[in-house]
Order: C-alpha cells, then sequence, then structure tokens
C-alpha cells in the first residue's frame, strides 16, 4: 500500500481487509474483463472449429448464444465507411477527383505539384503558393538574378477584362487615378498597345487617401478607335477592392446565368460521359462469356457477334484514355462560357481568373533562355492553308510533311486514332491566317523574335510587348538541364513596333481552342518511346499553335543609384493548360526558380516601393502588417523569459508594428489619418533639397580640411556624400553608385564645420537652406509620410522594423572625427520587472493549491470506497455519506489548472510588453520615421533599409544633411544611414 493511502485512512496497523479492499476495484475490472470484453470481437469467441481467417458473414452461421450479440456489433459497424485502400485511392480517376477537391480551400497554380516537392509552401491570398526552396539557395538566388536568369510563376496575379467605347472606358477609369501619382490609363505609350503601363488607383473621390494598390494593364493594338478591350493585372490582395470600385464606376450588375448554364452543360456532358463509360466497361466485361461466366471459344461466335465484340473493345480502349489536362481544368475558368461577368448597356467586365499563366524571368540571361524555348511557328506561304473536305486525306500520317524545318519523310508522327476526330478544329490558325494582315504581322514578330535573340534584354524598349505564335515546347527539350552564358551583342532598333503587340491570345474562341486542344504528355511520351536512337519527335499537323505574349520589363532604370541591370527580363503570358510544359522547357534551358522570398530579396535589392508591406495606408498594407504582428508576437512570446529582449528597459514599442498613425499625430498635432506621398513632382522637390544641403555641407567640409590640413574623414567619403540627383525634364538619375569605406584609422581633429550648419529647428540657417516654396509645400503635408531608402554608412544591417531617428549635434560632431558608429541608447527603468516576479510566485503557488485540492479529494474518494467494500465484508450500510460520487467528479474538474494557466499567460503577456505611450519621444533621439524591410544589399555590400519618414519632420532632417541614426528593435546601438526619398 502507498504511503499517501496509509495517511489518508490514518492508520498505523495493516490488515489483510485494507489490502483486499485496495485490490478490490482491480480485481472487478479484471474478472469483468475476462467474461464480457468490450472491445474484442465477437469472432474470438466462437469454438476452436468455427475460428478461421475467411468467416462468413452470415448471421445464422454464428451459434445461438452469440448470435444477438454478434448482430448488435454488426449493426454497428455499418455506418463507419472503412478507408479505401491505397491502390483505389492512387487510381487515375480518383486522383484527379482528389487534385480538384483540394483546391476548394486555397486554389493552386498549374505549377503547384512541381512546386510542393521543392519548395515551403504558403497558404496566402486564397492560394498555395511557394516561399522558398527546400535547398539552401538565397545566394544562388540573387547571383541568377545579376548574372543568370531567376524565374518565378506569378499566375496568382488576376485578370480583368474590360470591354466597349474607348472614350467611357479611359473616362471611368481616371476616375481611380489621379495624375499627380504618374501615368494613367489613357497615357499615349500604353493606349496604342505598344506598351504595358502602370497606375496607383484609389476609391473614387477619397484622393490622397483610400489607396487600394497598384495595377498593371494593356490596352489591346486595334487600328481604328471604337470598341476597344483592356486587361488590367491586379494583386489578389487588393483584388476583391479593385472590383467593387470598378463595378460601382461602371455601374455594371453581375450576371449569373450563362455561368450557370455553362456549368450545368458541362456538368451533363460529363455525367453522360461518365455513364458511357459505365456502360462500356460492364459489356466488356461479359464479352465471350456465356451465362454461366465461363469463357467461350472465339471461333464459336457468328459474325454479328464478332462486329458487336470488336465494336465494344474499340469503344472501352477509346474511353479509358481520360485526358489529364482537361480534367484539371474543371476548377478553372475555360471555357469562356464559365468566367464571371458584368455588364450594362456599354460595357462588359470578364473575370479572366484561371484562364492565364505569367511567368517571371528575370536576368541577363532570360533573353536566350526564351529564344531557345518560343520556337515560331512555321506558316508555308506557297501552301493552301485551307483544305476542302473532299480532298482530306484519310490519314493523319501523310500530312507530317506540313512543318518543313522540323519534319522529313519517314520521321514518325504523332498517333493519328487521336487527331482524326477533331483535327479541324484544332487547327485555328489555317483560318485566321487566311488574313493577308496577320500573316504579315505574323512573319514581322517572327522577324523580330530572331534579331533579339543574343542581345540583353535590357537593351530592348522599356515595358514593351511582343505577341508571338510558338510551337509545342515539350519535342525541343533538352536531354539535360543547359547553361547559357550572357551575350554581348549590341541591339540596334531600326523597325516601328506599331504591329508586334498583336496577338491571338486576346481572341477567347482561340483562346480556348489551344488550351482545350493540347495532346497529353501521355500520348506524347508512348511516342516519343517508340523513336529510334537519333530521331526527333514530329508533331506535325498535329502539334498545337500557342499565341504566347512577351512582356520587357526595364528593372530599376538606374534610379535610386542602382545598376541599370539590375531587374531586366521579361514576362511570359500563356494560356491556360499550358503551364507546365512550358515551365519545364524553361527549367530545362537553365532557368532557377524562385519563390515569394526571392521576389521580396529582388524588390529590395532593385528599391522598388510597390508591395502590400510598403503600402501602409492601403487595406491590403494594414491587414500584412496585422498578419506580421500577429506572427512576431507569437514567435517572441515562444522564447522562455531569459531569451527575450526586454522592450520595455530598451524602449522599444515598434518591435511588432510601426505605429505610424500615432508618430504621425504627433508630429502634426492632430489626429486626422495618415497617407503615403505618391506625388511625383512633391517627391521631386524634396530629394533636390535634401541633395543641394548634402552637398553645400560637402563643400564646406572639404573647404574647412583644406584649411585645417586634416585628412577626410571615413564618414564623409566621396562616394557616401555624392547623393546629388539631377532632375531634369521630369526625369532623374542618380549619380552615385556604391559606396566605398576608406580605412578606420584615418583620423582627424574635432570639427566644428558641419555644427555651423547643424542648427535647431529654430535657428535661420535651417530655413535658409529651405525654399518658400517648399515650406508652403511641407505645411500641406502634415498628414503625409514618404517613402525613404536609408543606406548605413559603416556597419549595420538593418532587420525587420527600425526606427529612424534625428541625430543632435554631438553625434553629428562625432562622426567627423572617425571611429564613432553612433551612440548607444540609455536602458530605462523596468517597473514592472518585480511585478512579474510576484505574479509568478502567485501563480505557482495557485497551480501548488489545486494539485493539492485534486488530491486530497481523490483520498477522499478513495477512502468512499474502502468504507463500501468494509461495510460488504462486515454487513454494516455506510450511513451519512458527506458526498456523492458525482458531486466530488465535478468538483474536481472544477480544480483543473488549464483556465488559470491561460488568464496567468493573457495577463502576463501585457505586462512584457511596454505601454505605448508617446513614440516620438520615447528615446533620447527623436523618431521620424520607421523602416518597414531592410537586410543586407548584396548589389551595394552594405546594409539597407525601406520604409517611410513624417513630412513635417523634413525641415529638421535638412539640418542633420540628410543623416538619421537607425536603430533595431530588438538593440540598444544607433548606427549612422545616409536618407534618400523614393521616386
Amino acid at each position: 500500500m502507498r504511503r499517501s493511502q496509509r495517511r489518508a485512512m490514518n492508520t498505523e496497523i495493516v490488515s489483510s481487509l485494507e489490502i483486499a479492499a485496495s485490490r478490490a476495484d482491480e480485481i472487478e475490472y479484471f474478472s469483468n474483463n475476462l467474461t464480457n470484453k468490450e472491445n474484442a470481437k465477437v469472432q474470438s469467441t466462437f469454438p476452436k472449429h468455427l475460428r478461421r481467417r475467411a468467416a462468413s458473414h452470415n448471421p445464422k452461421r454464428v451459434p445461438q448464444r452469440l448470435r444477438e450479440k454478434y448482430l448488435v456489433k454488426t449493426k454497428a459497424t455499418e455506418n463507419i465507411t472503412k478507408r479505401p485502400s491505397r491502390r483505389y485511392r492512387r487510381r487515375p480517376k480518383n486522383l484527379l477527383i482528389e487534385y480538384n477537391r483540394r483546391q476548394r480551400r486555397h486554389a493552386w497554380l498549374e505549377t503547384h505539384i512541381w512546386h510542393a516537392k521543392r519548395f515551403q509552401m504558403v497558404e496566402k491570398w486564397g492560394y498555395k503558393l511557394p516561399e522558398k526552396p527546400q535547398e539552401k539557395s538565397f545566394r544562388a538566388c540573387y547571383r541568377a538574378s545579376r548574372r543568370q536568369c531567376l524565374m518565378q510563376d506569378i499566375s496568382f496575379l488576376q485578370c480583368i477584362q474590360i470591354q466597349g467605347p474607348e472614350e467611357f472606358i479611359i473616362e471611368r477609369l481616371n476616375r481611380l487615378t489621379h495624375p499627380s501619382t504618374g501615368l494613367s490609363f489613357s497615357s499615349k505609350a500604353s493606349l496604342s498597345g505598344v506598351r504595358e503601363g502602370n497606375a496607383v488607383v484609389y476609391s473614387q473621390g477619397c484622393y490622397p487617401n483610400g489607396v487600394i494598390g497598384q495595377v498593371y494593364f494593356m490596352w489591346r493594338p486595334v487600328k481604328e478607335s471604337g470598341e476597344r478591350t483592356i486587361w488590367i493585372w491586379v494583386h489578389p490582395s487588393i483584388y476583391q477592392n479593385f472590383l467593387q470600385e470598378l463595378s460601382n464606376s461602371f455601374e455594371v450588375r453581375k450576371v449569373e446565368r450563362g455561368q450557370m448554364e455553362a456549368e450545368k452543360g458541362i456538368n451533363e456532358d460529363r455525367k453522360e460521359g461518365e455513364e458511357l463509360m459505365e456502360t462500356v466497361y460492364s459489356d466488356s466485361e461479359n464479352i465471350g462469356m456465356n451465362e454461366t461466366g465461363c469463357e467461350l471459344d472465339p471461333e464459336g461466335l457468328n459474325e454479328t457477334e464478332k462486329d458487336q465484340t470488336e465494336n465494344i473493345v474499340h469503344k472501352k480502349e477509346k474511353k479509358k484514355r481520360r485526358n489529364v489536362d482537361l480534367e484539371k481544368l474543371a476548377s478553372r475558368n475555360v471555357p469562356y462560357e464559365r468566367t464571371p461577368m458584368w455588364e450594362n448597356d456599354l460595357i462588359k467586365i470578364v473575370e479572366l481568373k484561371g484562364t492565364l499563366n505569367r511567368f517571371s524571368l528575370r536576368g541577363p540571361v532570360s533573353q536566350k533562355i526564351l529564344s531557345e524555348v518560343l520556337k515560331a511557328a512555321v506558316i508555308d506561304k506557297d501552301s493552301e492553308l485551307t483544305i476542302p473536305e473532299e480532298e482530306k486525306p484519310p490519314s493523319f500520317s501523310k500530312w507530317a510533311n506540313f512543318e518543313k524545318d522540323f519534319s522529313r519523310e519517314g520521321a514518325p508522327t504523332i498517333e493519328t486514332e487521336y487527331i482524326l476526330e477533331d483535327l479541324e478544329s484544332r487547327q485555328w490558325w489555317k483560318k485566321e491566317f487566311t488574313d493577308p494582315f496577320k500573316r504579315k504581322v505574323f512573319f514581322k514578330q517572327k522577324k523580330f523574335w530572331e534579331s533579339i535573340e543574343d542581345v540583353l534584354p535590357g537593351q530592348c524598349s522599356p515595358r514593351m510587348i511582343l505577341g508571338l505564335t510558338v510551337l509545342d515546347p515539350r519535342p525541343f527539350l533538352p536531354p539535360k538541364r543547359q547553361l547559357h552564358r550572357p551575350s554581348a551583342a549590341i541591339y540596334q532598333e531600326k523597325s516601328r513596333k506599331d504591329d508586334l503587340p498583336y496577338s491571338f491570345l486576346w481572341d477567347e474562341k482561340v483562346r480556348d481552342c489551344v488550351s482545350l486542344s493540347k495532346i497529353s504528355d501521355n500520348i506524347l511520351n508512348r511516342q516519343r518511346g517508340s523513336l529510334k536512337l537519333g530521331e526527333n519527335l514530329v508533331l506535325g499537323e498535329a502539334g498545337s499553335k500557342i499565341p504566347v505574349i512577351l512582356i520587357q520589363q526595364p528593372g530599376v532604370q538606374g534610379r535610386n543609384g542602382k545598376d541599370t541591370s539590375m531587374g531586366t527580363g521579361w514576362d511570359l503570358i500563356l494560356p491556360a493548360n499550358w503551364g507546365m510544359a512550358f515551365w519545364l522547357a524553361l527549367v530545362y534551358n537553365g532557368a532557377r526558380v524562385g519563390g515569394l522570398r526571392e521576389e521580396r530579396m529582388l524588390r529590395f535589392e532593385c528599391c522598388l516601393p510597390e508591395g502590400n508591406l510598403l503600402n501602409v495606408d492601403s487595406v491590403a498594407g494594414k491587414l500584412e502588417l496585422e498578419t506580421q504582428k500577429e506572427f512576431l508576437t507569437k514567435e517572441f512570446f515562444k522564447r522562455p523569459p531569459n531569451n527575450r529582449s526586454n522592450l520595455i528597459k530598451l524602449g522599444v514599442h515598434w518591435a511588432f508594428e510601426p505605429p505610424l498613425e500615432q508618430l504621425v499625430s504627433e508630429w502634426n498635432n492632430s489626429n486626422s489619418s495618415y497617407y503615403v506621398l505618391r506625388d511625383r513632382s512633391a517627391l521631386m522637390k524634396i530629394e533636390k533639397v535634401l541633395s543641394k544641403v548634402v552637398l553645400t555641407a560637402k563643400k564646406e567640409h572639404n573647404s574647412k580640411l583644406r584649411i585645417t590640413g586634416a585628412k577626410s574623414s571615413p564618414n564623409f567619403s566621396q562616394d557616401t556624400l555624392n547623393l546629388n540627383l539631377e532632375i531634369d525634364s521630369g526625369t532623374h538619375e542618380a549619380l552615385a553608385s556604391k559606396s566605398s569605406i576608406a580605412p578606420e584609422k584615418n583620423k582627424i581633429t574635432k570639427s566644428d564645420t558641419a555644427c555651423d550648419i547643424l542648427n535647431d529647428s529654430h535657428t535661420d540657417v535651417t530655413l535658409s537652406l529651405v525654399p518658400e516654396e517648399l515650406s508652403s509645400l511641407l505645411s500641406s503635408l502634415n498628414s503625409a509620410l514618404i517613402p525613404v531608402k536609408v543606406s548605413m554608412l559603416n556597419r549595420g544591417s538593418p532587420e525587420g522594423y527600425t526606427s529612424l531617428c534625428l541625430p543632435s549635434r554631438e553625434d553629428i560632431a562625432k562622426l567627423e572625427e572617425g571611429n564613432f558608429f553612433g551612440p548607444i541608447e540609455p536602458l530605462k527603468e523596468d517597473r514592472d520587472e518585480k511585478k512579474r516576479h510576484e505574479l509568478k510566485k502567485e501563480h505557482q503557488k495557485e497551480l501548488r493549491g489545486l494539485k493539492r485540492k485534486r488530491k486530497h479529494l481523490k483520498n477522499e474518494m478513495f477512502l468512499q470506497k474502502v468504507k463500501r467494500l468494509n461495510s460488504l465484508f462486515s454487513n454494516e450500510q455506510v450511513q451519512n455519506e458527506d458526498r456523492s460520487g458525482e458531486s466530488m467528479t465535478i468538483e474536481l474538474s472544477k480544480y483543473k489548472s488549464q483556465e488559470k494557466s491561460d488568464q496567468y499567460n493573457a495577463k502576463i503577456r501585457e505586462i512584457w510588453l511596454p505601454k505605448s505611450r508617446s513614440v516620438r519621444h520615447c528615446n533620447s533621439r527623436e523618431i521620424i520615421g520607421f523602416g518597414l524591410t531592410g537586410g543586407f544589399s548584396y548589389s551595394e555590400s552594405k546594409g539597407e533599409a525601406l520604409g517611410y519618414i513624417v513630412a513635417c519632420s523634413v525641415e529638421r532632417l535638412l539640418a542633420c544633411q540628410g543623416y538619421v541614426l537607425v536603430r533595431e528593435a530588438h538593440s540598444q546601438q544607433y548606427r549612422f544611414a545616409a536618407l534618400s526619398v523614393l521616386l
């Protein structure tokens, strides 16, 4: 007997009766379990002569004494569905059903299976997207973007098509934009369809507040004006908001009937096909069988039975071939009749979600890789494009010489039986290329594409659109992955590009025909397996002609001090169902694949201010900040208390979310909502004045050094201070390139040159550097945030959320002396530290008390059982029981510690985090903004960060020559950085 049990009974002598009482429950349990097994099968209690592996399920064969129990057990298991075997689940038909079922919650890209085997997948924006590769490849992806080709599947961008009168479309779309933010939907370069445009859209009549985000658009090229079509590419995070604004602006209503009828027809066709398949299978199983199921001799069948048998076998073989690619399109808006639509008397808005694929290729080799994959289709000028019905050849193998460059006599072609049924419907190009204009455009596009095969993508016209009609890339796959080198060829632009953007991809009928008529990989692989050594697979007339669209991406174009070749490349737009075919071809030709992490890296290196994390004034941006806050808070409290940063002592209020709204309200002394300044003219003025202040300080500093004869400080080197941007005719180019820091051994004596121009906001020297025009501009931007980039002067790599602060006069003076990397923030008093310790002790004491109560109650329940057993042996009744067993069980549930622990965790989290009182003056250095994303820039070889500063702080910033102090959330160290405005 346990010591606790003896203490509970309060006895000093152990008797046999008490020992038997303590074991009574166990004896009773074992005896009941031996006689009545609850979880055991009834078959285990059968007599030995009935115990066999293949027992009958007939209840009448069960012994009568066990029959009733057997029936109860079998009825209980009738409703339990057994999990199908893996063999059944891995059937091709069931795999296709499972493939479409798993996309109901989060949609998949066409390349999802390929990515899921190699990438970490995340659920974001309603899609299952690749986050980053499983292998260590961050630096390799950066090298690919600079020297080779980095590819990403951006098919999650959703396309909206608008059709109607040109003037009406432009008038309604321009209501959602503002001229000060840049080009609009009616810009001359994009209206002709030659180039892709972009615009920042707002809620109607809410500028400068109410931003939705940035969208990309392309007009369908036409010769005559009137009815036009525009494609608008929208990020999925802002898709619903933008679509709602479009419906309100155009005053359209949603059309449900067409979609319902199309889905109804597709479901009926699919149902009829399944019924026919079941009939064929059931009939084919009985072929050559008599009534008893025995096989008949084929020679004993008559001619009618033989013909019937051959027809059914032929149908069976025909129905067995399931087109996997078409089954995968069940969850997409293909054909065109399934697309959601809004319309009125003038306008028709169509959602093309799931009907187009878009790949992004960045790097100097992207042009070479695309030229290897995109082989222009061959159209014979001399041959007739249309063949009369009576002259159509009986077999498809005679048409193999249609592709002159890819066929020869006796070469194997694709299977005839697959194509004979719908050959005419698949050859859309025969009808389209009867038009002389379309033929002329095709040959012009082909000639242009071949002329730029060896040039760098950055040499082409920026954002130009090129339409092509290409061959199926699967027959041209290289045997192993290729590696290409950047070419040094120089492209000289000569011809006009008015006809180059024309593409058949705009036509919904051609688009559906191409998507639905793709030859399956199974047929291609079978045909490839029958080739002889050295032979190439020739598709001939069976091969598809795929219309595609190429869009040149200019990268950074030398702005913000970046290299012009960074981020250049092409975007490839494909019809649905062709994503994996081109994806594998691009990968085999040398493209390296990246995920969302690599996309963020590329945007950071290019200093592109787009993205939800930088559009903090939009609904999508605020939602992204909230999601990031939940993630960072969860990760922070996962750590034990000894490994957490004490944010109260550090005085950090922005560790999980930057309090931009509170900072703006403290600077302008108002409660108005903030917005991001996107007026390009205003941003140029601020950057121009800031660069002049930097140059003025540099000249005075150099003149002072010439007088004193001292050497230049490493922190004020030529490359670091040269931040001047020449602004001429609305364009800007960065004169500074890479920063080089001199050795830190060079020291100079303390000089007050910089202190002469670094004064408080009340001095006249600072105000003289600010023009009156800029002062009036800043006074009207009280609630604005200015997008900026900060570059570290020496050390430091700002990661996560960082604070941007104004340096003091002493900090600038020490910076001139050299070997000074920034001040250190003193630790603050943590008044809640003692409270946390006391709360922890109280919580542990409370948990121990609950544990004692549970233990005491369990002992009391045990004593009651002992008393009842004693009464059984002594024939005495238990009198005056204090509590029943049920009441004690209910009381025991009240002593659980889970609820108390949850309350303690919620309370301790509030004490661990600092209370936000004042953000601007919460530290020893005044805060003017926050960095939202940052890290080490490989292109600049130093730390950089992108963020925002308050517009009201620009005058104070000019007094500091454009230098700020950067501090990470979990550090006391401030570090100097140069600030510039993102344009």
